[in-house]
């Protein structure tokens, strides 16, 4: 049995879960038209594996660490070869971070709001049923108690929350994981491009048939953020066939496939979402974090959010106000105050300067 195709029966939730990292950014995955196929990458034996997983790289490092490129038309070798970073598709197994990256995404939102009668919400009257003594039998003090007959229930169902946390560190190694994994089981393959020519389901199971039987097997697609439509419509109706982009896979999605087929601008960016996803989590959040050239294309906004005082000068703006322009008030009762304190300094004022009535304190 492969190292990596096996399955484990978790206890808790009674699913099957395949328990299958590092830390670097910039990745970054070289495209050349060599012409001549690369060799099939070079495995770690799967003893040393099973030894020290969490420590030992399923390839060896010091070779050419490169994968063909396949068209989608004709299922034949392009010409062009794909030589991947080892700091994403060749890092050290991590099974337990798996497990907990499968759990979060399978009960992720999963709630129940049922909630059984309980003997304080059930309908019922509140009188003792019979006297305490001289019956023969057991004390009741309640019709409505759950040993009795359409009583209520004794520690029934409540809402719950199946949400599983996981840290945000341990989800990106666990997608690095996930990627070598799929990479040695040699479930990965990439091919030019996802455009057709038809937007028919027949044009697009044919040409699956070059590479595989779609009805038999599990395909998951990685298009760009721009897909074809053509693709997207051909792919409906196809039942075994995922398609998503990287901002919608997720780790179960891809432990699911048999077959993993990315393009070559899904891969690029595959490695731009995980290089963003890298600098937002170990940058330093002294220093404010750089605009990089492919925040527009992943839509992402990465500048500092308004606090109060920002808050307050957007809406001053908005309103044109002016701090060293007098200020005007419209509500009713602030005017009345701000009329009886003006009344007030006026009395006052003629008062001080009344010469037939003297002070003490001149200054009060």
């Amino acid at each position: 049995m492969a190292f990596l195709a096996y399955r484990a029966y978790n206890n808790l939730v009674g699913k099957r879960v395949m328990r299958l990292t590092y830390q670097r950014a910039a990745y970054l995955s070289e495209f050349n038209e060599s012409g001549i196929k690369p060799e099939p990458l070079i495995k770690t034996e799967e003893e040393l594996i099973l030894k020290r997983p969490w420590a030992t790289y399923p390839f060896i490092k010091n070779q050419e660490f490169s994968i063909p490129i396949y068209n989608l038309h004709d299922g034949e070798y392009s010409g062009e070869n794909v030589e991947l970073d080892q700091e994403l598709f060749n890092v050290p197994f991590r099974r337990d971070l798996m497990k907990d990256a499968y759990l979060y995404h399978t009960f992720f939102g999963v709630k129940t709001f049922v909630r059984s009668k309980t003997k304080g919400t059930m309908a019922g009257s509140g009188r003792k049923p019979k006297p305490q003594k001289g019956g023969g039998t057991a004390r009741q003090g309640n019709i409505r108690s759950p040993i009795l007959v359409k009583g209520a229930k004794a520690h029934g169902r409540k809402p719950k929350d199946y949400t599983i946390g996981i840290n945000a560190k341990s989800l990106l190694k666990a997608m690095k994981t996930t990627l070598t994994g799929l990479l040695y089981e040699r479930r990965i393959a990439v091919i030019q491009s996802e455009s057709l020519e038809s937007y028919k389901t027949k044009y697009l199971n044919k040409l699956l048939y070059n590479f595989s039987n779609p009805t038999k097997r599990r395909i998951l697609f990685v298009i760009p953020i721009n897909p074809c439509p053509n693709f997207l419509k051909a792919s409906r109706n196809i039942p075994n066939i995922n398609v998503m982009n990287i901002r919608e896979m997720t780790i179960k999605d891809a432990l699911k496939a048999e077959a993993i087929f990315f393009t070559k601008q899904s891969l690029s960016e595959l490695e731009m979402q995980l290089e963003t996803n890298h600098m937002e989590l170990y940058r330093n959040r002294n220093l404010p974090r750089p605009k990089l050239p492919y925040d527009d294309l992943l839509q992402i906004d990465y500048s500092k959010a308004p606090d109060f005082f920002d808050k307050v000068k957007i809406e001053m703006e908005a309103f044109e106000f002016d701090p060293e322009k007098e200020a005007h008030i419209y509500s009713k009762a602030l005017q009345g105050y701000l009329e009886k304190a003006q009344k007030y300094h006026e009395q006052k004022n003629e008062l001080h300067s009344d010469p037939d009535i003297m002070f003490v304190n001149k200054a009060e």
